[in-house]
């Protein structure tokens, strides 16, 4: 009877203790969750732009939390109703010499809540090193399944697990800083069929002191929150994300679709990657928190073109390896020269709006007019409840359309030639990612476009033509007195001619 009473003590142990560490390996691995859809959250800790800190300088120190899920069949829902909680323990720096270094602007963490703070570093501070630790707590978020409309809570519990983050303090720091542009494989796609629609990237640092480093389990984030197509007619042209490539969605074309182009928005949230240091071989984790809303368009014609929007023979496909997740991959990163710049004889203008900048024709297009001239040129109202419309431009090659063709006479009646021709198409890309395609503005808007090199300090007067949506030609004069550039402004916007 004893024994008997051993045994199952012993099994009762037993039990308990393979209970004890399944719970734990579940809190471990981020995966309980209260409801249908399979998820999976990560949370860490990212210290602003890189984790390299200067003596008598602040730090933000960022927290990041990435939910992974199914995007084609849920869609985060995220309102008063339907929070997102985000529980964490106190942070705790360690390893610091001077009382002057402490963390500030604690008061989210201090309430019990996943959230940002400050690193600040004092001026006496004679560690090279500095760690800080948070634990982690439940979360939890709400999930709407795109086709039923259901609901679901998703929940679970990191039971406590330990988040380090350690931040290298530097004499001087270095700047880092990633560009990001979406293109498709193809410029025209067949009803019925699909292209892949990626996000190129240039990693900009000191080239001659770091170099990229993608080591094994050095993941690299690319910040995609999600990745929507508007202006099409037909319910089954839809984006999807497959496995294979963190950078690549795929815009599947409806056979009955009936739009004539297609408008791709990719929203992004904060990058991050590894560079090494040439010198002494330490690798450093930099990261960056701007977002940026992505564009580009594709038209819809009877077969595939493979002449990509924003693709040149001179660049090549950046290379990424498989991961599970959507926001995370590693990279040999592209080299590009921006075409949204314009050389002056002052310098050179950067364009003020963001878009799709891949005229080859000219020596590059700018938008001069501020950014909140242009938002209300182009009829956006005011923001509300913090979000905004944005305004983006798609400017490339001219087009063989019958507008190019129509400009192309019109230009010739004037009594002109025409040099080049390119599209400057203005798009309004509202909150929940409707992309709405506008061909004139209600006050005029400034652009710079490049002479291209045969025209440059040749003694030739140029002008701009462009035909409005009203079909009325109308002839833009020079604004400016530099011979590497037209200046113009417009409230028409659609195909233009550069004419001499």
């Amino acid at each position: 009877m004893k024994k008997m009473k051993r045994k199952i003590t012993m099994l009762l142990s037993v039990m308990m203790f393979l209970t004890m560490n399944m719970a734990a390996y579940a809190a471990q691995e981020q995966q309980t969750a209260a409801g249908n859809p399979e998820v999976s959250v990560h949370r860490w800790l990212e210290a602003d732009r890189s984790a390299l800190a200067v003596r008598g300088e602040e730090k933000k120190i960022v927290a990041r939390e990435v939910r992974i899920y199914d995007e084609n069949k849920y869609e985060l829902c995220n309102d008063q109703e339907h929070p997102v909680t985000s529980a964490a323990g106190d942070a705790v720096l360690s390893g610091n010499t001077s009382e002057n270094t402490k963390l500030v602007g604690t008061e989210s963490i201090e309430g019990g809540n996943f959230g940002s703070f400050v690193l600040q570093i004092g001026e006496d501070e004679r560690a090279e090193e500095l760690t800080i630790s948070l634990k982690l707590g439940e979360w939890g978020f709400y999930l709407r399944e795109k086709e039923t409309g259901e609901i679901f809570h998703v929940t679970g519990d990191d039971g406590g697990g330990e988040k380090l983050l350690t931040v290298q303090v530097k004499e001087q720091a270095s700047e880092f800083s990633v560009d990001r542009k979406l293109k498709a494989d193809s410029a025209s796609v067949g009803r019925g069929e699909e292209t892949a629609v990626r996000m190129h990237l240039s990693w900009n640092f000191d080239a001659d002191r770091y170099e990229a480093y993608s080591g094994d389990g050095y993941f690299w984030n690319l910040g995609i929150k999600n990745c929507t197509v508007s202006g099409n007619t037909c319910e089954k042209t839809r984006i999807e994300h497959r496995s294979g490539a963190a950078n690549t969605r795929y815009l599947v074309v409806g056979e009955e679709e009936e739009a004539e182009e297609l408008y791709v928005t990719m929203e992004c949230a904060g990058w991050s990657f590894y560079v090494q240091d040439k010198l002494t071989g330490e690798i450093f984790y930099v990261y960056g928190d701007e977002s940026v809303t992505l564009m580009t368009v594709i038209k819809v014609g009877e077969q595939s073109s493979g002449d990509g929007t924003g693709s040149t023979e001179s660049l090549p496909d950046a290379v990424y390896s498989e991961t599970e997740s959507a926001e995370t991959g590693n990279a040999v990163p592209p080299q590009e020269a921006p075409s949204n710049v314009v050389k002056c004889l002052n310098g050179a203008v950067t364009s003020t709006v963001g878009g799709v900048y891949e005229a080859t024709a000219v020596a590059g297009v700018a938008i001069t007019t501020p950014k909140e001239q242009v938002e209300a040129a182009a009829g956006i109202p005011a923001a509300q409840d913090g979000k905004r419309a944005n305004v983006r431009f798609y400017i490339c090659n001219g087009l063989n359309t019958p507008a190019k063709a129509a400009l192309e006479q019109a230009v010739m009646q004037a009594g002109k030639k025409t040099v080049t021709a390119i599209n400057v198409d203005m798009y309004v890309i509202s909150q929940d990612g409707k992309v709405t395609k506008t061909g004139t503005s209600v006050s005029e808007i400034r652009l710079v476009i490049g002479l291209p090199e045969r025209c440059r300090n040749t003694g030739g007067e140029y002008a701009v033509g462009v035909m409005g949506e009203d079909g009325r030609f109308r002839q833009l004069e020079d604004l400016d007195s530099d011979p590497g550039t037209v200046t113009v402004e417009t409230d028409q916007f659609g195909v233009m001619a550069l004419m001499e």
